[in-house]
């Protein structure tokens, strides 16, 4: 590899690496953010106006958050807990699963 010296110290090139890095994980959140808005937005065009705005706002996070079966796959949530400290999310919904698949006499 070639050795560039355009008169830049290591602490400067290292810092730019910083800002870009940093600066790309904003550009992440802003388009993430955007999408959502954008997602929100179709969705109230299409609700249904019958429904009490409960109801609607009820729908569009279910929308917006997608199937709970996924939320054990994405990444860009944190697994929660419940007060007791129990893992809420894949484990407990995995096992509850389970028991049920063996209550109807379905093998996993």
């Amino acid at each position: 590899m070639a050795h560039q010296n355009n008169g830049s110290s290591l602490s400067e090139a290292v810092g730019r690496l910083v800002e870009l890095g940093l600066t790309s994980n904003d550009r992440r959140d802003q388009q993430k953010l955007r999408a959502r808005k954008m997602a929100g937005d179709a969705i109230d065009g299409m609700g249904d106006k019958a429904t009490t705005e409960e109801a609607r706002v009820s729908r569009k996070q279910d929308l917006l958050n997608g199937p709970a079966e996924f939320n054990r796959l994405r990444k860009d949530r944190p697994s929660t807990t419940s007060g007791s400290g129990e893992q809420v999310g894949s484990a407990s919904k995995m096992n509850t699963r389970h028991v049920t698949r063996e209550k109807r006499g379905i093998k996993p």
